[in-house]
C-alpha cells in the first residue's frame, strides 16, 4: 500500500513539472521569418497542443515597440486587448463581432497551457497586422486589373518621358452593388482609373482615381499611413470634436502645422503652426474676421512725446528734453499741463490706463483721457490721480470706452499742481489697455 501511495506522489509529481515547463506553439496568425498581415479584423487564433493542459489562455497586445518582446516584457509595459481561456482539446479561437481587432494596427500574442496542477510557459511571440484596406477581394480585383492594364502597354511612352494616350485614360471600370460589394450589381458603378507616371519602358507607380463621390462615413482620411493619425483631413462635429470643438465642418490638421498654397510656382498663401499662429503670405482680403476670445494688447505713450497746453499761463516750465521723459515744474503755487495724441484701432474698447511717474513730495498728478486735441476738450472718458512721491507705478484705472474714430479723436493730458512751494513731477510713460475683436 505504501509503495503504490509513494507512485501515485511521484507521478503527480511528474505531471505537474511537465505542464510547467510546457510551450504550446502559437501557429496563426503571425510567421517567424517574415511580416505577416491579415485582411480579418476576427482573424482565427491557432496553436499546439501541450500535454496536461485543461485550458489555454490567448492573450493579445498592441505592439509597443519595433522590437517583439517576449510576453513577461510586454505584459510589463501594456495591457493586452484580447485575454480568454479556450477549454482544451480546441487548439483554435475565432474572436466574435465584439472583439474584432482594428484595421491598420500591428499585435503580437502569446498562448499557453494552463492544468489543475498550475499554469505552463508562455508561447515565444507571433507578430500580424490586420490590413488597413477594408476593399473586399472582388473590388480588390478591378484595382489589380486597372494596374495591369496600364502594365500591359496601354501608356505610350518615349525616352525620358512619360505620354498618357487617350484611349489609356480608362483603364477598367466595373459595375458594383455599393451595398454589397457584388460585381456586376445595378445599383452602381464605380468607374477606377489608374495613372502612371514618369520612368523609361516601365511603370514607376498607379494610382487609383474615383470619378464620382465617396463617403467616408465620418472617418478621416489619413495623409501618411493608416497608423499615422497625424495628418489627415476629415469631418469633426457632434460628439466627434477636434480641439474639444464639435465644429461640424472639415478639419485640416498635421503634426506642426500646415499650409495652402498653389503650384507654378509653388506659393504659400496661408500657414498655421502647432500654436495656433497663422501667417498669410500677402493681401488678405475678407468681409469681417473675429478672434475666438478677444485679444489684449497696451499703447504706451512715451514720457519724452508729451507736448505743452501753449493756452496755460500757469505753466511755468516744461521741459521733455530727455528722450524718456516728461518734466512738469511748477512755482510757487499753481498747476502745469501737458498732453499726448492717442491712436488706437477703431471699435477697439479701452479698458484701463496708468502711468510711471515720480513726484516731489505734496505733488499731485492728474491724468485724464478725452476724446479731442490739444484742449479741445469734449468729453472725459477716465481719470488717474495720485499723490505718492518718488518714482511709482500707479495704480491702473478700470473702465470701457468703445473707441469710434468717425465721430472722436482721442488724447491724454496730465495736470501737475501744488499747494505750496515750487515743485515738480516727471512722467515717465503713459499705458493705456484695450481690447479688440479683431485683426
Amino acid at each position: 500500500m505504501q509503495k503504490f501511495i509513494g507512485f501515485v506522489i511521484v507521478a503527480a509529481l511528474v505531471f505537474s513539472a511537465t505542464l510547467a515547463q510546457a510551450q504550446p506553439v502559437a501557429v496563426s496568425p503571425g510567421s517567424d521569418t517574415a511580416e505577416a498581415t491579415t485582411g480579418q479584423t476576427c482573424p482565427t487564433f491557432s496553436w499546439s497542443s501541450v500535454e496536461g493542459a485543461s485550458t489555454y489562455t490567448i492573450a493579445v497586445f498592441e505592439m509597443q515597440t519595433s522590437q517583439i518582446l517576449q510576453y513577461n516584457e510586454m505584459q510589463a509595459i501594456a495591457m493586452p486587448v484580447l485575454c480568454i481561456n479556450i477549454g482544451a482539446p480546441s487548439l483554435s479561437w475565432t474572436p466574435s463581432s465584439g472583439e474584432c481587432l482594428t484595421r491598420g494596427v500591428k499585435y503580437v500574442w502569446y498562448v499557453r497551457g494552463v492544468g489543475q496542477d498550475g499554469e505552463g510557459q508562455w508561447s515565444a511571440p507571433k507578430e500580424f497586422q490586420v490590413e488597413a484596406s477594408a476593399l473586399t477581394l472582388e473590388q480588390k480585383d478591378a484595382v489589380n486589373e486597372a494596374v495591369k492594364a496600364y502594365l500591359s502597354g496601354e501608356v505610350a511612352k518615349t525616352a525620358g518621358a512619360s505620354t498618357t494616350n487617350s484611349s489609356a485614360q480608362v483603364a477598367a471600370t466595373r459595375s458594383f452593388d455599393t451595398s454589397s460589394g457584388k460585381v456586376g450589381a445595378k445599383k452602381g458603378t464605380e468607374t477606377r482609373r489608374a495613372a502612371v507616371a514618369g520612368g523609361t519602358g516601365v511603370a514607376d507607380r498607379a494610382s487609383l482615381v474615383i470619378f464620382g463621390n465617396m463617403a467616408l462615413n465620418d472617418s478621416d482620411i489619413m495623409l501618411r499611413t493608416a497608423t499615422d493619425p497625424n495628418h489627415g483631413l476629415g469631418w469633426y462635429g457632434d460628439t466627434k470634436t477636434f480641439a474639444g470643438v464639435g465644429i461640424d465642418g472639415a478639419v485640416l490638421y498635421g503634426w506642426n502645422g500646415g499650409i495652402l498654397g498653389s503650384t507654378d510656382p509653388q506659393t504659400i498663401a496661408l500657414s498655421w503652426d502647432w500654436n495656433g499662429n497663422v501667417s498669410v503670405a500677402n493681401n488678405l482680403t475678407a468681409g469681417s474676421f473675429a478672434y475666438a476670445t478677444p485679444k489684449t494688447e497696451y499703447l504706451q505713450l512715451a514720457g519724452g512725446a508729451c507736448k505743452q497746453y501753449s493756452s496755460l499761463p500757469d505753466v511755468m516750465g516744461m521741459y521733455n528734453t530727455e528722450a524718456f521723459l516728461c518734466l512738469l515744474s511748477v512755482y510757487g503755487y499753481g498747476t502745469a499741463s501737458a498732453f499726448w495724441t492717442v491712436d488706437i484701432p477703431n471699435g477697439a474698447t479701452i479698458r484701463g490706463m496708468q502711468a510711471r511717474v515720480w513726484t516731489d513730495t505734496g505733488t499731485t498728478t492728474t491724468c485724464t483721457l478725452r476724446t479731442g486735441f490739444d484742449g479741445d476738450v469734449k468729453t472725459t472718458i477716465a481719470t488717474l490721480t495720485d499723490s505718492t512721491s518718488g518714482w511709482h507705478t500707479t495704480p491702473e484705472v478700470t473702465f470701457s470706452h468703445l473707441v469710434d474714430k468717425s465721430v472722436n479723436a482721442y488724447s491724454v493730458d496730465c495736470a501737475v499742481s501744488q499747494p505750496a512751494s515750487s515743485n515738480a513731477t516727471a512722467i515717465g510713460s503713459i499705458r493705456l489697455r484695450y481690447t479688440k475683436a479683431n485683426p
